[in-house]
Formats: structure tokens, sequence, C-alpha cells
């Protein structure tokens, strides 16, 4: 008899998660993996050691025993753990690509939130499409959601908002990890960044209520990330929350040797909040913009009117012109059909559903240059100089992504914006302009204290400069321009 088969288990007592009235098979596999667990202690000691060596194996990558293991047994493919996650999740979960990739070989089968841990998107997408609103539901790992930010989406997490994924979405409400967290908690520090940026300029609660009072606040202050710490800042989170030990985040900046975070959480009250409330308040006449009843058409349809939004003019018009009433669309991410071509540039699908009666916010009026109704917005609410757009754009964006116009960017700075406060992940405006060769628009944000040698990491997780990214779209003046300034290499 094998070691493997004969090593005794500590926890041979203490039950594992299962689906009920299932086969011993459907138990232990990923077709069990929605909803409906209970408590079921393994049938014998000997099936749990068995397990307890096999999951062993998978956490530690070791390939050769992993195989073994099956050759004896191949129903273990089956295993789960005490948490009800597959071997092949625990095998993602401890990094472990090359026994994913076993597991897989042998025969295990992934669901949609598997597939969104391993990022498999093709496959994530042909099972989300066949089950529409599995997403959604409860899961050993969380939502798809939650499963992709384990999984370091990144910038792809774009495609859970897009198969009807909620950021917000907590099926057993604080028990339920929240997804900002669990992308501030994965391993690699540049990843956690981004898929937090990410959530958060997406709709994601800033502030969502954690069982343990542990905040993504905590997390990001805790881990030095200073441009998240100070995203969460602006869009709203606690800084007065107390974990479970009674520590606020400043507490954890402090313990962690972080003096920048430490010293942005002293000064927070200088830090400008969020605002949005132009985004959806008048319409292109300056009448109060209506809310439409889009309960007839799903979810779906909706992110796909969004989706086309961005670059696809005919797609945009043949949908408003049988619906009229999707010109008004807002997606998952709280994009609306309008921003999103507003921020790609794309005037004439903006001209188009402004004419359908599509809202017209601060963020869009400024990519169309249109200063008059920018100046009204503006001496309505002065706090909208701090308004974002769509996925958290700030608002100094818009005259470069409308094509570079000095007016409206003066309009803006004479308004109280500040090009080195208005950016994510530490782009600016600059870095915008110099990477599509807008030689006056970045002479003139020169002028008005914009850093040249600050380093952003909204299009690169590694970070770029504006000269790099002059230098990326082979812009020599602008090149030029930024070296005479001071930018180095």
């Amino acid at each position: 008899m094998t070691h493997e088969s004969t090593v005794a288990n500590r926890e041979s007592s203490r039950p594992h998660l299962v689906k009920s009235r299932l086969s011993r098979r459907a138990l232990l596999s990923g077709s069990a993996a929605t909803a409906g667990w209970v408590a079921v202690v393994p049938s014998s000691a000997h099936e749990v050691s068995v397990r307890e060596v096999f999951l062993g194996a998978v956490r530690a990558g070791d390939s050769a025993r992993v195989t073994r293991l099956l050759d004896t047994d191949s129903g273990l493919i089956y295993t789960r753990d005490d948490e009800n996650r597959s071997a092949y999740a625990v095998a993602l979960l401890a990094g472990r690509s090359e026994v994913s990739k076993l597991l897989l070989e042998r025969g295990h089968r992934p669901d949609a939130q598997e597939a969104a841990l391993a990022l498999d998107w093709p496959l994530f997408e042909s099972l989300a499409q066949k089950a529409p609103g599995i997403v959604n539901l409860d899961h050993p790992l969380g939502t798809a959601m939650v499963a992709a930010a384990r999984g370091g989406a990144g910038r792809d997490i774009w495609r859970i908002y897009r198969q009807g994924g909620d950021p917000n979405v907590r099926p057993r409400g604080k028990d339920s990890p929240s997804a900002v967290r669990v992308a501030l908690e994965h391993r690699d520090p540049l990843t956690a960044e981004i898929t937090a940026s990410s959530l958060l300029g997406n709709g994601a609660d800033a502030n969502p209520e954690e069982r343990d009072g542990r905040s993504p606040l905590h997390v990001a202050a805790e881990r030095g990330f200073l441009d998240l710490v100070e995203a969460l800042i602006r869009k709203g989170a606690s800084i007065e929350a107390r974990d479970e030990m009674g520590r606020s985040p400043r507490d954890l900046a402090e313990a962690g040797g972080h003096p920048r975070v430490v010293e942005l959480l002293a000064r927070h009250r200088r830090i400008p909040r969020d605002c949005w409330s132009s985004r959806r308040a008048y319409d292109v006449h300056g009448e109060p913009f209506e809310e439409p009843d889009l309960s007839a058409f799903s979810v779906l349809r909706i992110e796909d009117v969004v989706g086309a939004a961005h670059f696809n003019h005919q797609s945009t018009v043949a949908s408003i012109q049988q619906f009229p009433v999707l010109a008004k669309a807002q997606g998952l991410t709280t994009e609306g059909a309008v921003e999103a071509c507003a921020h790609t540039g794309q005037l004439p699908i903006v001209e188009d559903l402004l004419a359908a009666g599509a809202p017209y916010s601060l963020p869009t009026a400024t990519v169309r240059d249109d200063r008059r109704r920018m100046a009204e917005l503006l001496a309505e609410d002065p706090l909208r100089i701090h308004e974002r757009g769509a996925h958290d754009f700030a608002l100094l964006w818009y005259p470069v992504l409308g094509g570079g116009s000095i007016a409206a960017a003066e309009l803006l700075v004479k308004a109280g914006a500040e090009i080195e406060t208005q950016h994510v992940l530490g782009t600016t405006a600059l870095h915008l302009a110099a990477g599509r060769g807008q030689l006056d628009m970045v002479d003139f944000l020169c002028e008005h204290g914009a850093d040249v040698n600050r380093v952003g990491r909204f299009h690169d997780a590694k970070g770029l400069t504006p000269l790099q990214s002059a230098e990326a779209g082979d812009h020599g003046q602008v090149v030029k321009l930024l070296r005479d300034r001071g930018a180095v290499a």
C-alpha cells in the first residue's frame, strides 16, 4: 500500500461542504459549485487522508505526486477542499500553473467562476453566455467578478462586466468578500493596483462592509499603495474605519513603514472628492434628464449597446432607431452609451446619441468643446471641476480626448482644475497629449505646471512618463519639447 493511501489525517472528522442529494462524483465535481451548500462528513478516515494528501500535493505544486495519486484513483480529480473549492481552483490560488494544466489534461472541467479565476476568457465567455446570470451567483470562489479579481484580471476585468457581472453583488452580504478588497490582496502589487483601480473606476463600492472590518482602504494603506489610497479617499472610503483589532488605515500604514501614505491620510481633507452631479442631470437642450425604464431589456442587451457605442457607429444607430430609449442606456460599469463614444473621441456617435435624448454631462460637453455649456455647468456647481467621466477619466483628459482644444483646457484650469491632481494611477492629461502628439496642448500643460517626469500607469502597469508616451507614438516635436522642459529618459 502506498504512503499516499495510508497517511493519517488529523482533521478526519472535519466536515467539508458539498451540495446535497448528489452522487459522490457530483459531490466532488465542479458541477455542484453554485449554491445550496451543506456540510457533509466524508465517509471514512481513509477517504479524508487521501483527499488531504492529494490537495497537499496540489498546493505544493508536486506534479509527479499528483500524477501518481490520479493514476491510483482517477476519482480524485473531483476532490474539493474544506471551502468546497476544486483541486483545480486550489492549484490556481496557490500559483501552481503546471498542476492546474495537469488537472485539465486529466479531465477537470472548469465552471464559469473557475474560468474567470484562470483568466481563460474564451471559456468564461462561452460558459457565461450559456447560462446568463451565473456570473453573479454564490460560489466557493465568490462571484465571477471576485474570482477574476483573485486571478489578477487587471484591465481585463471588463470582460466580467460584459457578461453581466456586477462588482457590488455579494450573495452572502458581508460574509462574501468584496471584489475591490480581493483585488488589493493579490500577491503581485502591480496587478493588485491595476485590478483594483479598474474596479473602482467602474462602479465598485469604495467603502464595502467587511466582516472583519478590514476595508479596501486598510489593505491599500498597509501595502503602501499611494495612488489607490488617494483614489479610495476621493471615492468616499472611510478614513476612520477600524478593523476587528481596532486599527485604522493610518495605523496600518505606519506599521508597514509607508510614510507617504501616512502623510496622505493625515491630509485627507485636502483631497478633492469625486463629483458626478452633472453626469445624468440634463439633456443637450438643458432640460432635466429623465431616467429611462429599461426593464424590457436584458442586462446583456444594454451592455451590447454601451459596448458598441465606443466605436461602432452603424450598430449604435441601428439600436437607437429600433429602440430610441437605448440612447439613455447605462452599463454595469456605470458608463453610459454617450460616455463610451465621448471618451473614445467618436464625436459623430456622440451627436446621434445626444439627439436621441442621451444625458449631456460636463465631460461630454468638454470633449465637444462646448465652452458655453461647460461654463454654465461649472457656474451652477463649482465642485464639478472634480467631476469624473466613465472609467474614472479625469475631467482635464477630455480636451485631449476631443482633439486638443486649448480653449477648453484653459477654461478648466481657470475654474480650478489642477493637472497633477486630475490623474488616474499617476497618468495625467500630459501623458495623453504627449502620446497623441498634441504639441500645443503639451506646451500649455507644461506652462501650467504639469510634471514632465511623472510616471503614469493607466495604460501600462509598469508605468510610462510623458516622454516615453511621446517616443512610443513617434512624435519627435513633442519629444524635443518635453526634453527642453526637463524630461529625462
